[in-house]
Parts: C-alpha cells; structure tokens; sequence
C-alpha cells in the first residue's frame, strides 16, 4: 500500500514553501474534467477490457486515482475517511488498488466496483480533498508540509492520464477533449538531421524544487565529454528509412536481446503503424491515417531505438547529457530556467517537429517537451545520496533492474510533468508509451 510511512522524513526542499491554495483547487477541478471527458462515452464493458499486458484496464486507473488521493490528501491528514464504493471495505481497497500488489497484466481479472461506484467514489474523494484544501488541513512535517501532498496529487492525475490516453490508443478509441486542438504544421520542414554540440563540462543534474519525485533528488554536479546531439527528435522520415532499407533484419544491428524480442514478436514497424501496399499508415485514435514524415517517431521500444541509432552510426544519448543539452545555458555557465513549461494544451497527436510550442534550449534543442519522451542509454538508478519519499514503491523498487530512463515528456503530458529533471521508465520491450527517441554521437 503507497502509504505515508513515519520513518520517511521530507527532504529540505521538500519542506519550504507556501501553497498556492487557489491555484491549485482549480488545477485539481481542470485535470479532473480532462479525466472524465477521456472516459464520458466509454461502456462499462470497454472500461473493464485490458488493452494489452502493458496497461490494465481504464476502471482500475480510475479507482486506483481515487485510492490514491483518500490516502494522501484524507487519511495522511487525519481527515474522517471517505466511504469506500458498497459491497468494499477500506482494507480491501487497500490492497485492490495497491499498483505493486496487482501487476498490470492481471487486473482485469479483478473484481473491480462497476463504473457508476467508481465515478461516485471519485468524486467523494475530491470533495474530502478540497475540503481539506480549503479549511488548511495541516500537513505533517515528515510528509513536506506547505504544498507537496497537493502537487504529489495533480502530479499523479496527470501521469494517470497519460496512462488513459494509452490505454485509449492500444483499445482503438476514438477520444476526444474540449478544446482539442489539431497539430499544428510548420511553413517549411526543419533540417531533421541538425545536430548541437556540446563541449566537455560539469553541469548540474537533477531538482533542488519541491518536485514530488525522489529519483529527481538530490541536485548533483556531472562531468561530461564533448558530444553532439540531435536538435530533434528522429523523424518519421528517418526512420520510414530505416524501414525501407530493411532495418528490422539486420540482426547486427540489435542487441541479442532486442533481437530476440523482435523475432518472438515479429516485430517489423513501430507500434500503430501499418504497411499498405507500398506505403506506411499510421492508427492513431481508432482511425487509419497517413504517416505524416515530419512529425517525431513514437510507439518505439528502447530495443528498436538502439537498433535505428546503430543504423545511423550514433547512439542513444546518457540521460545526463539529455539533462545538460536541455538545461544548461552557456552564456551564464548556470542552469537556466525550465523550458519545458510553454504550450500545454493537450494536442490529438504529435505536432510536426520543432511546432511542439516550446522554446528552444541554450543549446539550440527543439521539441524536448510536448513531443515524445525519448529513449535514454541510462538504466534508472538513484541518484548519489538518494532518499526515497514519500513512499519506496514510487521508484526505488525499480532500481538495479531492466528498466531504462526516458527523458522530456510527450504530447498527451500535462504541464506537471513538463521539465527538464523529469525522469521516466519503462522495460526495454515496451512501447505503448508516447515515446521516442534522438541521437547522440561521441
């Protein structure tokens, strides 16, 4: 159970600052809307479907982010719990929706309260949270008083979504939001093949903010050599190329891993797109679209990324020189302001390279955020000095095993996860995630 837990103290950043209360009720009362409309016309039946073993079913996300928040902003306060959905008692809420007792592959064959429960459940617990919200439910010293629990809990709502929207993509549902904007294309293509230099240096990794992920902590100095990077992530035109010059069977080019994962799988184009004829599609929101070349490759594993990088005659990039490339500004020698926080909206796919909304880095990167996360070398580790908070299982329970870092965010992330010292993972088989990837060479 993701409980607080009384020997986990707060880091320092953790503890300062004041909470915003307005903003952030209105911030819970927005990504809720978002939430329900990903959901208003989905059935009981395709609510409980399991889309593939990757994700489990939208009606155990739904539950599972109401869980969630009654243990955090309600139980960890000290506030009257919430009734649980009828026919459950709290304990077996605890370990229904406890993600680290129920592997995604399994829950759809759990006995999940029906979606009418579930929507009602939600919204009690939002009620109990606002309420503690605005009457200033004091929060513990141990768990980061001022504003952690509720930037953990928005923070939360939005990777779920992003979860939903996933979900919604593998079951071929058409979805839709007010105000869902179209991508956006450039007057002129940009040169995908660019790159940036990088000299050799010591920059800063990692968050000194109030962030709520321990993996991002603590801040940390790295010395790095001399390298180039992609100012883009790779095309759908790099690696339409990369298909068309028989890429998927040039075992030399995978590791004997990803080699064997491709044949089990047959495995011969990114995930959603599709050979017609001679020419490639693309099935995004339940429809067969054509493949647009100018936007960034995405449903790509890590084991397909390093095979293209092969191909290219690069690599996948350190999740420290992502970080450096993306954050350091060499006119000042500091680490500059975040740029990953420019256009939020959510869009119906990945816009056209360098049209994501974001200004570039110092260094002259395009499309870090609101594009694709994109593939790291880097397996996830803590940090130097790591402290899990405010619960193990967030990300320590993932360390030292399979799981490679994927850095920047995607076009279906909220503005919560749009910054530079953000770190995602996910196995190396995996590629249900908005993901992509860029090169890098020594």
């Amino acid at each position: 159970m993701h409980a607080p837990d009384p020997t986990i103290e707060a880091p320092a950043e953790v503890r300062r600052g004041a909470p915003d209360r307005e903003r952030i009720a209105a911030r819970l009362v927005e990504l809720r809307e978002r939430t329900l409309a990903l959901i208003d016309t989905l059935s009981e039946r395709e609510l409980r479907r399991q889309p593939c073993d990757a994700l489990g079913p939208l009606l155990w996300d739904l539950g599972h982010m109401a869980h969630f928040e009654e243990l955090w902003c309600v139980r960890a306060l000290g506030r009257p719990r919430v009734a649980p959905p009828a026919g459950f008692t709290h304990a077996e809420l605890d370990h229904l929706y406890d993600a680290s007792q129920q592997p995604r592959e399994r829950r759809e064959r759990l006995a999940l309260p029906d979606r009418g429960a579930s929507l009602a459940y939600l919204e009690r617990v939002r009620a109990a949270t606002l309420a503690a919200l605005q009457e200033r439910a004091a929060v513990p010293q141990k768990l980061g008083a001022n504003g952690f629990i509720w930037s953990l809990m928005t923070g939360h709502e939005a990777q779920h979504q992003e979860t939903l929207l996933q979900s919604l993509e593998a079951l071929g549902q058409h979805w839709s939001l007010p105000g869902l904007r179209d991508r956006a294309f450039p007057k002129a293509p940009v040169h995908d093949l660019a790159r940036a230099s990088i000299p050799a240096g010591r920059y800063p990794i990692g968050s000194t903010s109030h962030a709520p992920y321990d993996n991002e902590r603590p801040a940390f100095a790295m010395q790095l050599e001399a390298f180039e990077i992609d100012r883009y992530p790779v095309s759908n035109r790099r690696y339409a190329d990369f298909v068309a010059e028989g890429g998927y069977a040039q075992q030399d080019l995978w590791s004997p891993e990803g080699w064997a994962w491709r044949q089990a799988e047959r495995i011969e184009l990114p995930l959603y797109w599709e050979r017609i004829g001679s020419a490639l599609r693309v099935r995004r929101r339940g429809c067969l679209q054509e493949l647009s070349l100018g936007e960034p490759a995405q449903h790509v594993s890590h084991h397909e990324a390093e095979a293209f990088a092969r191909w290219s005659g690069g690599r996948l990039p350190t999740e420290f020189e992502w970080e450096a490339a993306a954050s350091f500004d060499p006119a000042t020698g500091e680490r500059c302001s975040d740029r990953g926080h420019g256009h939020t909206g959510l869009q119906s796919g990945p816009s056209e390279l360098g049209r994501s909304g974001n200004a570039p880095s110092p260094f002259g990167l395009y499309d870090l955020h609101g594009a694709v996360y994109q593939w790291t070398a880097s397996p996830l580790e803590g940090y130097a000095g790591f402290r899990a908070f405010p619960y193990v299982q967030y990300s320590q329970v993932f360390f030292g095993r399979r799981y490679r870092v994927l850095r920047g965010s995607s076009w279906a992330a909220a503005s919560e996860l749009r910054h530079n010292a953000y770190r995602n993972w996910d196995l190396q088989r995996r590629r249900q995630m908005f993901c992509g990837l860029r090169l890098a060479w020594s």
